[in-house]
């Protein structure tokens, strides 16, 4: 006696049945995300989902199929009416769940999960009057300065990767995970990493952009791709946002992460606008500078909470020779 084959071979669709299949997955598709759809449309579409039930075998389903792509192309008027949904009811994704179930379409399948997932949840974290510390779904931790702003889409985070967008400082303690690389997007830099500790300074307006790292290895590009450098522990990159020309150093990165602590101002490298910035957002003072006068300012340094603005005032008049005045919250710099 031969053995019979129980394996059916894979049918083979004519182009006919291909077009009718396109047609159906069309008008699931704009039946899933609330797009226009005339009355005949749609009660083709949920009239097709009550035919379903848990018995319906690969056969059952080919022929149904078979009567979905006939009554398509029979019935559906090809310039619906100009009805919209805002909002989609919960018995759209029923319905389109039933018709996968009766017609055993994996790629419709695919299509309904997609739907479910493809419309973006931001998140932001913002840190305006005191630091933020928060935790990300993955298990990272990040660490936002103030007047700083971290964005990500939770729906995408920590599938292929994880990726977020920062304005202005943080400093980013990331687990490992070598499957799905950790992207700091920040005004004209992306940092790459798969689990280490680093700190990137990215405020719009200041003419640098930093990264330090702490430890591990952090690989630093433009925002076009290119790579600039690839850093380890004890290590920074300081780019110039206008020529986009870069160097890197040696530091402790104490001094340029130290901020985390709550209780002091950490200045690495600050040019004016950086310090013009900070001096307003940690102690409410209005920094005023004429002409030029200290454009080539880079001030590194420690600074208390409380007296850090006297400190730091007389240090900048000692180092560059200047001397200022106050008037209320105003701080005028001159020579």
């Amino acid at each position: 006696m031969k053995n019979k084959n129980t394996k059916k071979d894979k049918p083979v669709r004519t182009k006919e049945e291909e077009n009718k299949l396109n047609t159906f997955h069309d008008l699931l598709s704009r039946y899933l995300s609330g797009k226009v759809l005339s009355e005949q449309e749609r009660t083709l579409v949920e009239s097709i989902a009550m035919r379903a039930n848990n018995e319906v075998t690969d056969a059952d389903a080919m022929q149904t199929g078979e009567i979905v792509w006939s009554s398509i192309q029979q019935n559906i008027k090809r310039k619906p009416q100009k009805i919209s949904f805002k909002v989609m009811p919960y018995h759209h994704y029923a319905v389109a769940a039933m018709i996968m179930a009766l017609i055993g379409i994996g790629s419709l399948l695919f299509l309904f999960n997609t739907m479910q997932t493809s419309k973006p949840l931001n998140i932001d974290i913002v840190a305006n009057a005191t630091l933020v510390t928060e935790t990300l779904p993955d298990g990272s931790v990040v660490h936002l300065n103030l007047g700083s702003k971290l964005h990500y889409d939770k729906n995408k985070f920590n599938v292929k990767n994880r990726e977020v967008w920062l304005v202005g400082e943080a400093f980013f303690e990331v687990s490992k995970n070598p499957e799905k690389p950790f992207l700091v997007h920040g005004d004209q830099i992306t940092t790459t990493v798969k689990g280490t500790s680093f700190n990137v300074k990215a405020y719009l307006g200041t003419p640098t952009n930093v990264v330090s790292v702490r430890d591990g290895k952090v690989e630093v590009s433009t925002v076009k791709g290119e790579t600039l450098a690839v850093l380890t522990r004890n290590r920074q990159l300081t780019l110039n946002t206008k020529t986009l020309s870069y160097r890197t150093d040696s530091l402790d990165w104490q001094n340029a992460g130290g901020w985390i602590d709550g209780s002091t101002l950490v200045l690495n490298m600050a040019g004016i606008e950086e310090i013009k910035l900070k001096m307003k957002q940690y102690y409410g003072m209005e920094l005023s500078v004429k002409g030029d006068a200290m454009s080539e300012v880079r001030l590194c340094g420690k600074y208390p909470h409380k007296e850090g603005a006297k400190i730091m005032l007389r240090q900048l008049c000692d180092i560059y020779g200047m001397k200022y005045s106050i008037k209320g919250n105003r701080v005028d710099f001159y020579r």
